[in-house]
């Protein structure tokens, strides 16, 4: 016993079997919780699950809790025990199709490479005076000159497959 007495509060409630973890506060459990969410987010590697593949996990979590109040004060800890049975289901991978154009710095320089330096450097410096001037507008242009912009953007545009990595879903029941 002179072993336990050296080691404290810990040990006394390690020694003990905790309770469900329902008798401990609102607070004490949602720490628990937390500290479990952020570990498992680190941990959790989607591309080491298989495609379509299915998962039957329980877990018995026994969880102390030390709480420091915000002026630093320690509470006693508290000790208890839960118990996660969980279905996880993986989804089969799929391919989307996608589409993306030019980044539009990007092209707006290939267009201003294409004018002489005089009228490339007067753009660069006037145009955004005259959009703040304007209202955050633009200046006005000709309505075919917009639709002929518009055409070639439709024309720049370049269609991608991508893989897309099917859903993780997990039906869990809890028992305190």
């Amino acid at each position: 016993m002179a072993t336990k007495q050296k080691l404290g509060v810990e040990s006394v409630l390690l020694a003990q079997r905790p309770r469900s973890l329902a008798h401990l506060t609102t607070e004490q459990r949602s720490a628990v919780w937390h500290a479990l969410a952020k570990t498992a987010a680190g941990e959790a590697d989607r591309a080491a699950l298989t495609a379509g593949a299915g998962y039957t996990v329980s877990v018995q979590l026994r969880a102390q809790v030390h709480t420091r109040g915000a002026g630093g004060e320690a509470i006693a800890p508290a000790a208890g025990e839960v118990s996660l049975f969980a279905d996880v289901t993986v989804g089969f991978d799929s391919t989307r199709a996608s589409s993306s154009g030019p980044r539009a710095d990007e092209l707006l320089a290939v267009v201003l490479a294409k004018l002489n330096t005089a009228t490339r450097e007067r753009i660069l410096r006037d145009l955004p005076d005259e959009f703040a001037a304007n209202g955050n507008e633009l200046p006005a242009v000709a309505p075919a000159l917009i639709e002929q912009c518009g055409a070639m953007l439709k024309r720049l545009r370049g269609k991608v497959s991508q893989t897309v990595r099917g859903a993780v879903s997990v039906r869990a029941q809890i028992e305190y």
